[in-house]
C-alpha cells in the first residue's frame, strides 16, 4: 500500500505543476500584452488626462448653456414685468371707461327724469288751460 500511496502523489503533483506552468505561461503572456508598469502608469495618466479634458469641455459647454438659459430667463422676467405694466394700464383704462359710462348713464337718467317732469308739467298746463 505504501508504494501505491507514493505513486499517487506524483501524478497529482505532476498535473498541478503542469497547471502551474500553464498558469505562469498565461500570466507571462498576459503581462506581455499589457503595458509594463511604466507604460501602464503612462496609459493610466493618458486616460485620466482624456477624461479630465472631456469633463472640462463638458463643464464649459454646460456653463455656456446655463448662461444662455439665465439670459433667456432674465429676458422672460423683463417681458413679464412689461406685460404686467401693460395689463395694469389696460385695467386702469378699462376702469376709467366704466366710470365714464356710469357717469353718462347717470346723466342720461337725470335728463330722462327732467324730460318726464317737463312732459308732466306740459300736459298739466294743457289740461288746466283747456
Amino acid at each position: 500500500m505504501s508504494s501505491s500511496r507514493s505513486a499517487s502523489p506524483e501524478p497529482h503533483s505532476a498535473a498541478q505543476s503542469s497547471e502551474r506552468q500553464s498558469g505562469s505561461l498565461s500570466a507571462a503572456a498576459s503581462r506581455e500584452s499589457r503595458p509594463g508598469l511604466t507604460d501602464a502608469t503612462r496609459y493610466d495618466f493618458d486616460r485620466l488626462e482624456r477624461a479630465i479634458v472631456a469633463l472640462v469641455q463638458q463643464k464649459r459647454s454646460l456653463a455656456a448653456e446655463n448662461q444662455a438659459l439665465q439670459d433667456r430667463l432674465s429676458q422672460k422676467e423683463l417681458d413679464v414685468q412689461r406685460l404686467a405694466g401693460e395689463l395694469a394700464t389696460a385695467q386702469n383704462r378699462r376702469q376709467a371707461a366704466i366710470d365714464r359710462v356710469d357717469l353718462l348713464i347717470e346723466e342720461l337718467d337725470r335728463l330722462d327724469g327732467q324730460l318726464d317732469d317737463a312732459m308732466v308739467q306740459s300736459s298739466t298746463k294743457d289740461g288746466v288751460s283747456a
